[in-house]
Parts: structure tokens; C-alpha cells; sequence
């Protein structure tokens, strides 16, 4: 058999935890099918019919492991829903004449029937239907193959299909659906999966077709538009973006998706940013269908709705009397309180910051961290009981091989098991060793009591010090360091993925706060929503190890940094944020002290990007927020002199604005100190700002490349210009516009149709 790598493993268990809601058995989402679709045989297709007829699974000889595990998933499911196993096999025997049996044939294979499928779905279609006695479930590629298996198991193989007195198994003569992944993958059908295997991943050995990148039909290049908006910060008509995605974090414990978004802010343009129009928003969340199938306690809704609402925890009492509320009476009541009303003006104008921590919990178990370390001291997996509050006045350590979770894994914050910061802000919550494990935990940094750590590395909400660790599911919110996640350098194969992370109490002109840093290499990071960060909201450094405290000794040793970064959300909806995606050398003036004199302080000394790769990350902003730069691929523009160090690969392919969603920016891409990168597809929507307008000479640019020293394959438009004048950094905010009453945007596109991504581009020095 055929060895599985890790990685196939991990992208099949993305993929196999969807949720198949999106249409009924036999339509074909994507419209009528081709009218040479081959006509159907008359009977009902058996995948069992008593003793005498079982359907054998068919894979392609040279399967991938995504496929085969697919083929595996699918015989394992057919086996829960009858108690019979079918054989899975691969097409190995083309020579013997198998047309009369019975086949499921799983991707691509050498039966004629899979070739006439393939031929009438494009590259991001699936394909599920009956052909000439074969049962036919592919997709244009091994990935959306697995997503096919799973709609067939979803909506077809259930108990209406089954007569388990006749041990009857069968689909009807004319099933037959086209289906389009794109439209899965954007109406979020994918439901993130709450399992993932800690350590490597292989690199991909096939070139990787795009899958989420909206279609447009721009022209190509970077231009303007010709369209502008003033900006007043008092203007309702373009306030309560930072409510809106409060509104999504705090009541349905995620991001909101872009056409949400476009949805409930687009509301209150056209009926301003009233109490009214805010209180609507509300219960129109809260009486959602999505927010009653979480079927939270009353305390757990209580919870929720004043955080959502109100901008704060709810104290004890007010749990105990608003808790026979339904959740949209409940906002409707807050929306209506002298308290909301006090917070209007700040609401419009944004971004207004968390308010309050209260030690109020929502289950019935509370702990100090000695308390749980002792437990975690034992090894093994720790559930910890839903809605735990554990009081953490100092580190939490979770030794090797040790897994932390909320019993049952649950998805809403409120019933997880909560980690609180108590005492000062120098201590990180969590630290995790080798081949750790932290799922569906709440981890508060409380920054909104306290202040943001000076000491480097210290005060963040999740700090990583091992290999093959991963933070899975987590609610990650307000760190009192500088990260709510941190892959530190030294460490190889971590998991970061399916995490939300807020920074509502960070202040960009005062406190700056990354969503998920990285200095290990060959990090996964995936699927994480990040929201309001005020640094950096995804920021990946060179990778060395030998660091000591943050400062390069003689020990230190240079490899190559092969993380990959891929799918996640970026958001700035109140708070604005330096850089949404950085990958840098981290060598820059005030780190000086760290490593002057060192070998990394040297021009020649590049920082080795060679594996890293970037791709199909979704960033937006509202109106009144801002990112300074949407992707930088230097440290440069944190430069004020020419010590950077350059850097040599890495490729930033596909990242994008969703459809009609925007992003202000001072530059969407620069690109300053690189060789051998590549920037490719890369599709933004944007308004430019100045806001580096306090560098003197420098001004916005829709993107930059420094051709004196910075070379690859990069998309078309960009300028030749530097991020920095060498005496003034491109990033800073104490600039006037940062804080002014109003200002000018200016409409442009960066544009290239997403390209497939070169598997070559993934290999590592």
C-alpha cells in the first residue's frame, strides 16, 4: 500500500468535516448538466443488494493519499450506516474486462467513465453521478475529490437510502450532480474540522490549483480608479463596522464572512449609525437561526449578548437577572439602556475599546493555574469541564506530548474553558512543549486592565517553545504581550489553525499587538481569523535558532524558513494595524542592540525564505480603519537606514480583497530587499490613504518594488520605488492622518487573475 504522508492526511481531514447543506440529493447546483452527458441506465444503482451485489471502491492506481483516504472514508461510512465493508481496491487491472461489476469509482481512474466525468467539469467543479453501471465520484483535483465523497456521503448515503431489511443500498438511475467548490468554499459550506495532527506536513508535490480566490473581470496591472471618499470620522454613515464584527465574535463566537459583513454595514449606511439601526443588527443576530442551533445555556447567551452588545463581560447579578431572556429580546433590551446610548458617538466614530473583564464564568468549575499545572504535570489528555475558568496569574506550561482541551470540543466561546489573565502583564499565559496539544480553549489576555508587557516574548496569550505542537479551535483575545499566538524561532512543524483572534483593547497609536507571529519554520498556519490586530495581523521572521532572550549568540545557526500561511481572514474593522501579512528578515534598527555586530547584521547575510509560501489569505478593512501596507515582503519598511538584512525566496500567490469589500491602505504590496520571490494572482480592491504622509518625500503607492535590489517573477504594475527614504520609516503613527477628523480616499485596483501556484515554490534550502 501506497505510504501516506502527513501532510495528504491533514488537508483530507480540512476537507472531510464539511457540512453538506447546500442542496438536495440529485440537483445540480451548477445548472442543467452537459446534454452529452451520457443517458442513464434504467434501474437503480446498488451499491448493495442483498448477498448478491456489492460495489467494490475503485481508486486510480497512482492515487493520491488525499484520494485514497477519501476511498477509505467513504467504505468506512457505507460500513456505519450497514455493517457491511466493501472492498476498496485501485484500477490496477485494466487488462480484465470489469465493465459488469459493480464500481465506485473515487478521482480519477482508468475506467472510461471517469474520463467522460472528468471531461465536462472544470478546475474547480465536482462531478457525482451514475454512468454505464458505474458509480462516478470525482473532483477536478484530489482535494475537491474528497469534498465530492463527502457530499455523496452527506446527502445521499443516509437512511431514506437504506432498506436494511433487504440490506438495499441504492441511488437512483439518474443521479447526477455538477457542483461548483468555489461556491462552497465562499458560502463557507467547509465547516473548519476540530482535529490535526501535530508535526509535519510534506511539501506539495503537484502544482496547487486556487480554490478561494474570488473571479474578476478586471484588467490586469495596478491603476486607479478615478473615485474618491471623504472620510469624516463623525459620519454615521460609515461607522459601527468595529459593532458589526463585534456583533459575529462575541455572538457567534467567529468572523464574520465577507458578504455578511457587506450585509449589516451596507444596513447602516443606508439608515445611519443610530441606536435604532444598531439595536435592528442586533436582534436580527440574536434571533438568528445560527445563533439558536448553538443552543447555549442561559448563562453562555447572557454571556454573549452583553459582549456583543454592551462591549463588556457581564457581572454575576446581571447574569442572574437577564438570563430568562431569549437572545433578540435580550440585545433589544441592552440596545435600549442608557449605557448603550452613552457608547453611540464612540461607535461611530471608531474604534471603541473593550471596556471590562468581569470574573464571572459560565459552567461551574473554577481553578488557579497551579491548580491545572498540577494536573497537566500528570501527562495525558486534560478535558477540562465546559465553561471552566481557570485564574491565571502565572505561565502555563503544557509539558511534552500533553494535550489541553475543553471537554467535547465545543465551537462558541462561551462554553469553552476559559483562561484568565490575573495579576500583572509580564507573565505569558501559556507555553507549550514538544508535540503539545491546545484545542477549543479560551485564552483572555485582559490587556483592557492592564498594560502591554515591555519584555520581549513575554505577556502573550499562547507562546510555542517545542516542535509539533498545535493550537487548534481557540477563542484568543487581547493579549497583554505583543501576540495572541507565537511560533518561536528554534521550533519546527507547529499547527496553528481554525483560531479566532481579537485585539479589541490594543490602541494602534499606542499598543501593538501581532494576531500570530512566527519565527520557527515549517509552521503550518491556516483557517485563523484575525481581527483588529494592531501590529501585524500574520507576521512570519527569518528563522534561527541559537536565540537567547531575543539576542543572537554565538551559537546561533541560519536555516530556511518554509512555513506556510494559507486561507486565513484579516480584518480591520476599528482598530488599524501596520502590516495584514509581513515576512521579513527581522533585522531593523530597533532591534539593533540585539544584533549589532552579529553575522545577521550584514547585508550579505540574507534571511532564507526559500520554502515560504503565502496564498489565498482574504484581508478587508472598513471605512474608517486602515492597514499601512496589506502585504510587505521586507523589513524594510520598519527601516530608518540600509542595515536590513535582504531576503532570498518565498512567494505570495493569490491573497485578496473578498468580492465588493475594500481595504485602505498607505501600499497594498511592497517590496523592498528581495530575491527570487514571487508575487503572483494577487487581486486587491483598495483605497489609499497617506498615512505614511509624515516620511517627508514617500507617498502611497498601490505597489512598489525596489528594483535595485529586489527581483523574481512578480505580477505587472508595480512601481520602482523604495518603502523607505533611509532616514524615516514607511510604518509609524504618530502621523496627522492617523488621528484626523477627516480625510481623502482614493479608489484603485491591484489586480491578476489567481494563477496556480508552482509546486516548485514549496521546496526548501
Amino acid at each position: 500500500m501506497r505510504r501516506r504522508s502527513l501532510w495528504c492526511i491533514l488537508v483530507l481531514l480540512v476537507i472531510c468535516m464539511v457540512s453538506c447543506q447546500t442542496s438536495t440529493p440529485g440537483a445540480d447546483q451548477a445548472g442543467v448538466p452537459p446534454a452529452d452527458i451520457s443517458v442513464q441506465e434504467a434501474t437503480p444503482f446498488y451499491l448493495l443488494d442483498g448477498q448478491t451485489t456489492r460495489a467494490v471502491i475503485v481508486c486510480g492506481e497512482e492515487a493520491t493519499a488525499v484520494e485514497f483516504e477519501a476511498a477509505l472514508a467513504l467504505q468506512k461510512a457505507i460500513e456505519n450506516l450497514t455493517g457491511i465493508e466493501l472492498e476498496v481496491t485501485n484500477d490496477f487491472d485494466a487488462d480484465e474486462d470489469n465493465s459488469a461489476r459493480r464500481e465506485i469509482l473515487v478521482g480519477e481512474t482508468n475506467r472510461p467513465q471517469s474520463a467522460a466525468a472528468r471531461a465536462h467539469i472544470d478546475e474547480l467543479q465536482l462531478y457525482i453521478g451514475v454512468r454505464d453501471g458505474k458509480l462516478v465520484v470525482l473532483g477536478s483535483g484530489p482535494r475537491i475529490t474528497a469534498y465530492a465523497v463527502e457530499v455523496l456521503i452527506g446527502e445521499y448515503l443516509n437512511r431514506d437510502a437504506y432498506d436494511q431489511a433487504a440490506q438495499r443500498l441504492a441511488l437512483a438511475a439518474d443521479t447526477e450532480t455538477v457542483r461548483s467548490y468555489y461556491d462552497a468554499v465562499r458560502k463557507n459550506a467547509l465547516q473548519p474540522y476540530t482535529g490535526a495532527v501535530n508535526g509535519t506536513e510534506n511539501r506539495p508535490t503537484a502544482d496547487v490549483q486556487p480554490t478561494t480566490v474570488p473571479v474578476r473581470t478586471l484588467d490586469e496591472g495596478a491603476y486607479m480608479t478615478g473615485e474618491s471618499v471623504t472620510v469624516d470620522v463623525t459620519d454615521g454613515h460609515y461607522g459601527g463596522a468595529q459593532y458589526v464584527v463585534k456583533l459575529f465574535t462575541e455572538g457567534l463566537s467567529r468572523a464574520p464572512r465577507s458578504e455578511e459583513y457587506l450585509e449589516y454595514t451596507q444596513y447602516i449606511e443606508e439608515n445611519d449609525c443610530t441606536v435604532g439601526t444598531l439595536s435592528d443588527l442586533a436582534v436580527r443576530l440574536f434571533g438568528s437561526d445560527e445563533f439558536i442551533a448553538l443552543r447555549l445555556s442561559d448563562t453562555q447567551k447572557t454571556y454573549a449578548v452583553f459582549r456583543a452588545v454592551l462591549n463588556r463581560d457581564p457581572t454575576e447579578a446581571e447574569i442572574a437577572a437577564f438570563a430568562s431572556r431569549d437572545g433578540a429580546a435580550l440585545a433589544k433590551e441592552l440596545a435600549a439602556s442608557q449605557e448603550f446610548s452613552a457608547m453611540l458617538s464612540d461607535i461611530i466614530r471608531g474604534p471603541y475599546f473593550w471596556d471590562g473583564i468581569e470574573r464571572a464564568f459560565t459552567g461551574e468549575t473554577v481553578m488557579t493555574a497551579k491548580e491545572l499545572q498540577t494536573i497537566l504535570d500528570r501527562g495525558g489528555v486534560v478535558s477540562l469541564p465546559q465553561g471552566t475558568l481557570v485564574l491565571c496569574d502565572k505561565t502555563i506550561t503544557i509539558p511534552d506530548g500533553v494535550t489541553l482541551q475543553t471537554e467535547g470540543q465545543p465551537t462558541h466561546y462561551t462554553q469553552m474553558a476559559r483562561i484568565l489573565r490575573i495579576g500583572d502583564e509580564k507573565h505569558n499565559l501559556i507555553e507549550m512543549g514538544n508535540n503539545t496539544t491546545l484545542s477549543h480553549v479560551y485564552v483572555e489576555g485582559n490587556l483592557s486592565g492592564m498594560q502591554v508587557s515591555a519584555d520581549w516574548g513575554m505577556g502573550g496569550n499562547v507562546r510555542i517553545n517545542g516542535n509539533g505542537a498545535s493550537v487548534i479551535g481557540c477563542r484568543l483575545s487581547d493579549p497583554c504581550g505583543t501576540f495572541g499566538v507565537f511560533v518561536m524561532s528554534g521550533t519546527e512543524f507547529n499547527y496553528v489553525g481554525h483560531n479566532l483572534v481579537t485585539c479589541y483593547a490594543s490602541d494602534h497609536t499606542k499598543t501593538w499587538l501581532d494576531g500570530i507571529k512566527c519565527m520557527g519554520t515549517d509552521a503550518l498556519i491556516e483557517y485563523n481569523s484575525v481581527i483588529d490586530a494592531t501590529d501585524a495581523a500574520i507576521a512570519v521572521f527569518r528563522h534561527i535558532t541559537g536565540l537567547t532572550s531575543g539576542r543572537v549568540n554565538a551559537a546561533t545557526y541560519i536555516r530556511a524558513q518554509n512555513s506556510i500561511v494559507r486561507y486565513n481572514t484579516i480584518i480591520q474593522a476599528g482598530n488599524s494595524s501596520y502590516v495584514s501579512l509581513d515576512f521579513e528578515s527581522n533585522n531593523i534598527n530597533w532591534n539593533d542592540t540585539y544584533m549589532e555586530g552579529t553575522l545577521l547584521n550584514v547585508v550579505e547575510n540574507p534571511a532564507n525564505f526559500t520554502g515560504f509560501v503565502m496564498y489565498e489569505n482574504a484581508i478587508w478593512t472598513s471605512v474608517k480603519a486602515h492597514s499601512h501596507i496589506l502585504v510587505a515582503c521586507s523589513t524594510q519598511p520598519w527601516c530608518m537606514t540600509d542595515m536590513t538584512d535582504r531576503v532570498f525566496g518565498g512567494s505570495v500567490y493569490n491573497n485578496y480583497t473578498p468580492t465588493d469589500c475594500l481595504a485602505n491602505c498607505a501600499a497594498a504590496i511592497t517590496v523592498d530587499g528581495n530575491t527570487d520571490l514571487s508575487v503572483r494572482g494577487n487581486s486587491f480592491e483598495i483605497r489609499l490613504g497617506d498615512w505614511c504622509a509624515g516620511v517627508g518625500a514617500l507617498r502611497a503607492r498601490i505597489y512598489s518594488v525596489d528594483a535595485t535590489d529586489s527581483e523574481g517573477d512578480l505580477q505587472a504594475g508595480y512601481e520602482d520605488l523604495r518603502v523607505s527614504d533611509r532616514q524615516r520609516a514607511f510604518i509609524g503613527s504618530e502621523y496627522a492622518l492617523e488621528t484626523a477628523q477627516s480625510y481623502t480616499l482614493k479608489g484603485a485596483y491591484l489586480h491578476e487573475k489567481a494563477q496556480i501556484l508552482p509546486a516548485v515554490r514549496f521546496s526548501s534550502k
